[in-house]
C-alpha cells in the first residue's frame, strides 16, 4: 500500500510549478507556457550554452562525462558489488552526464530568476 501525505504531494507540485516558471522567465516566453518540460529543459541548455560560452561548457560537459566514467570503473568485476558491462558504463556515463546537465540547466534558470526578482 502507498502512504499518500498529501503536504509531500503538494511540495512536489509547487517545485515543479516553480521551475517550469522560472525556465519559461529565463527563456523569455509567455507565461503561462504551453511547452512541456522536457522542451524547456532542452531550450534552457541552449540559453546556458550561449550565456556560459561553447567552449567552457563543452569542457564541463566533458568533465562531467568523464568522472562519471571513471566512477563506473568502480563497477567493473575486479571491484566487489554490482558489475556493469563494457558498453553499458559508457551509456550510463552519458546518461549520468546528460541527467547532469538537464539539472543544472534548470537550477540555473531558478537562481537567475531569484536574482532577477
Amino acid at each position: 500500500m502507498v502512504n499518500y501525505n498529501p503536504q509531500v504531494m503538494l511540495l512536489q507540485v509547487t517545485a515543479y510549478r516553480r521551475a517550469r516558471r522560472a525556465l519559461a522567465q529565463d527563456q523569455g516566453r509567455p507565461l503561462p507556457c504551453r511547452l512541456p518540460l522536457w522542451r524547456l529543459v532542452i531550450g534552457e541548455i541552449a540559453v546556458l550554452a550561449r550565456r556560459v560560452g561553447r567552449w567552457r561548457f563543452s569542457a564541463l560537459i566533458a568533465i562531467g562525462f568523464v568522472s562519471i566514467l571513471l566512477a563506473q570503473i568502480a563497477f567493473s568485476p575486479s571491484t566487489p558489488g554490482p558489475v556493469l558491462t563494457n558498453p553499458w558504463r559508457w551509456v550510463a556515463a552519458a546518461l549520468l552526464a546528460a541527467v547532469g546537465l538537464a539539472g543544472w540547466a534548470v537550477v540555473h534558470a531558478v537562481r537567475r530568476t531569484k536574482a532577477a526578482a
